[in-house]
């Protein structure tokens, strides 16, 4: 028989170990918050952009940005020009944010 897995979850008594989640280095991240107030806080300051409904809506907008992205690295590969991936990463990233 498979146990539940507990694991972090707002409003649990399960938290994440400040050792573990303190020691990556990514401290201001949602993902590695360990106190359960200041991750409420930033959660419920993403949770309604991020939420699945808002997401589809920007799937057309999010394909065809990514679309060109791909273009462009297909075009780098026909003519063996190098292509810069970092800025190509930024400016698709940049696209995505607007």
């Amino acid at each position: 028989m498979l146990t539940k897995l507990r694991v972090f979850k707002n409003g649990t008594d399960f938290y994440k170990d400040p050792a573990f989640f303190g020691s990556i280095g990514f401290n201001d991240s949602i993902a590695f918050l360990t106190d359960p107030h200041e991750y409420k806080l930033r959660y419920d300051i993403v949770k309604t952009p991020f939420a699945k409904r808002h997401v589809d809506l920007l799937a057309p907008e999010l394909e065809m940005i990514v679309t060109e992205a791909i273009n462009q690295a297909k075009i780098a590969a026909e003519t063996q020009c190098p292509l810069n991936i970092q800025q190509l990463y930024r400016c698709v990233t940049r696209s995505l944010a607007h």
